[in-house]
C-alpha cells in the first residue's frame, strides 16, 4: 500500500527527503513510501524512531500519510 510520507520536524517548503525510503513523486510533489506487509510497516516505524502517525485520506484520490513523530505539534 501507498503511503505519503512526511517528517514532524520538517516544513513542507522543504525537499529534502523525509527518511531513506522515499520516493519523491513530481506530479504529486509529495514523497511516498509503499509498504507490502505489516510487517514492513513496523520495521519502518522501528527504523524511524518508534513513533508514527497514520492518517487517512481526506479526500476521494488522495492517498493515506505516515508521519514520522519526531518533534512537538499542537
Amino acid at each position: 500500500m501507498k503511503f505519503q510520507v512526511v517528517r514532524t520536524s520538517q516544513w513542507l517548503s522543504e525537499k529534502k527527503s523525509p527518511c531513506q525510503e522515499a520516493i519523491y513523486d513530481k506530479e504529486k510533489e509529495m514523497w511516498i513510501i509503499e509498504f507490502n506487509t505489516l510487517n514492513d510497516l513496523l520495521s519502518f516505524t522501528k527504523e524511524n524512531g518508534d513513533y508514527i502517525v497514520l492518517s487517512t485520506p481526506t479526500e476521494d484520490g488522495e492517498i493515506p500519510t505516515v508521519e514520522i513523530y519526531d518533534d512537538y505539534r499542537e
